[in-house]
C-alpha cells in the first residue's frame, strides 16, 4: 500500500513539473511577442500579451522592465497627439511645452519629437515678436516682459533663439525705468518733517476728505518705499455710516477692508485710509471697462463709477511705485 502512494505522489509532482514548464514556456513566448509588438509599435497588443506573462510571473524583473517600456512609450505616443492637437488649435507655446516634457524611449518617437519642435520654433519667434511689439508700442512694458519670460522659460536650451529674447527684455525693462521715473516726476510730493517721510500722490487726488474720491499713495523714508496705501472717500447729504465696501470689476467683485471714520459740516463725508492689502484689484481696475464701488450703510447702499481719470490717476501712481 505505501508503495503504491509513493508511486501517485511521484506521478502527480511530475505532472506539475510539466505544467509549470509549459507555463513558462508561454510566457516567454507571450513575452516575445510583446517585444515584437512594441517594436512595431502596435502597443494594445504589447501590453495584452505581456499581461499574460506577468500572470504567470509577476516579480519578472525582465517582464516588469518591458511593461515600463511599453507604458512610457504609450505615455509618448499620447502626448505626441496632444501636442498635435494644439499646434491644430493655433496654442503652439502649449505644444511646444508638452513636446519638451515627452521622455521616449523609441527613437522614432524622438525623432518626430525633435522635427515638431523645430517647426514650431520660428512659428512661436514670429508670434512672440509681434506681441511684443505691440506691447511695447501701448507702453504695456510689464505685460511685454512677462510674454518674453514665458518664451525665455521655453527656449532656455536654444541658444540662438535665447540670446534675442534676452535682448529684448534688457530694452524693454530700460523703457519701463524710464516710464517709471517719468511716472514719479510727475506726482505731486510732500514732506513731513515730524515722520521724516516724502508722500507721493497723483495731482488730481484730493488733498481734503469732503470729496469723492478713490486714489493710491506711497511714501519714500530714508531711500526705503513705505507701502502703497489706498483711500476710499464717500461724500454726500446724508449719512450711510458705511460698515464695508464693495467694487465690481467686470463683474468679478473685490472687498474693500478698513476701519471707516466720519465727519460732517453741512454734508457728510467718511473714508478709509489703508495699506492696500489687494493690488490685484487696482490692476483689475484699471484695465477693466466698468468699476463700481458700492458704499454698504447701515442700512442702505450707495453705487459710484471709478472714473478714466481716476483709473489714470492709479495707473500713474503704481508706475511711479514701481521705479522709486
Amino acid at each position: 500500500m505505501r508503495q503504491r502512494v509513493s508511486l501517485v505522489l511521484a506521478g502527480a509532482l511530475i505532472l506539475s513539473g510539466c505544467g509549470s514548464a509549459e507555463r513558462d514556456k508561454n510566457a516567454q513566448t507571450s513575452y516575445e511577442s510583446a517585444k515584437q509588438y512594441l517594436a512595431d509599435l502596435n502597443l494594445d497588443l504589447a501590453a495584452s500579451e505581456l499581461q499574460k506573462a506577468l500572470k504567470v510571473s509577476p516579480k519578472s524583473q525582465e517582464f516588469n522592465k518591458l511593461y515600463e517600456q511599453i507604458e512610457s512609450t504609450k505615455t509618448a505616443r499620447d502626448e505626441i497627439s496632444n501636442a498635435k492637437t494644439l499646434i491644430e488649435n493655433g496654442m503652439n507655446i502649449d505644444a511646444y511645452q508638452v513636446l519638451k516634457k515627452i521622455v521616449s524611449p523609441i527613437e522614432q518617437f524622438n525623432v518626430e519629437i525633435k522635427g515638431l519642435m523645430s517647426d514650431l520654433i520660428p512659428v512661436i519667434q514670429k508670434e512672440a515678436n509681434t506681441e511684443i511689439s505691440k506691447l511695447v508700442k501701448e507702453s504695456k512694458y510689464s505685460e511685454a516682459k512677462e510674454s518674453l519670460n514665458v518664451v525665455i522659460s521655453l527656449f532656455s536650451g536654444e541658444k540662438s533663439v535665447l540670446d534675442d529674447f534676452l535682448d529684448q527684455y534688457n530694452k524693454v525693462s530700460d523703457l519701463q525705468k524710464k516710464q517709471n521715473q517719468v511716472a514719479l516726476s510727475r506726482l505731486s510730493k510732500r514732506y513731513d518733517k515730524f515722520q521724516d517721510v516724502t508722500w507721493y500722490s497723483s495731482p488730481s487726488s484730493p488733498r481734503y476728505r469732503n470729496y469723492n474720491a478713490f486714489y493710491l499713495y506711497f511714501g519714500i523714508s530714508d531711500n526705503s518705499k513705505l507701502p502703497l496705501r489706498l483711500v476710499v472717500q464717500y461724500e454726500n447729504e446724508d449719512w450711510l455710516f458705511i460698515q464695508s465696501a464693495t467694487v465690481n470689476v467686470d463683474g468679478e467683485n473685490y472687498s474693500i477692508s478698513g476701519d471707516w471714520e466720519r465727519d460732517n459740516d453741512s454734508r457728510i463725508w467718511e473714508w478709509i485710509d489703508e495699506t492696500l492689502d489687494d493690488r490685484a484689484m487696482i490692476e483689475a481696475i484699471i484695465n477693466s471697462k466698468s468699476a463700481v464701488i458700492r458704499f454698504d450703510g447701515r442700512q442702505y447702499y450707495d453705487n459710484r463709477t471709478i472714473s478714466a481719470a481716476q483709473k489714470k490717476s492709479l495707473r500713474d501712481v503704481l508706475l511711479a511705485y514701481d521705479g522709486a
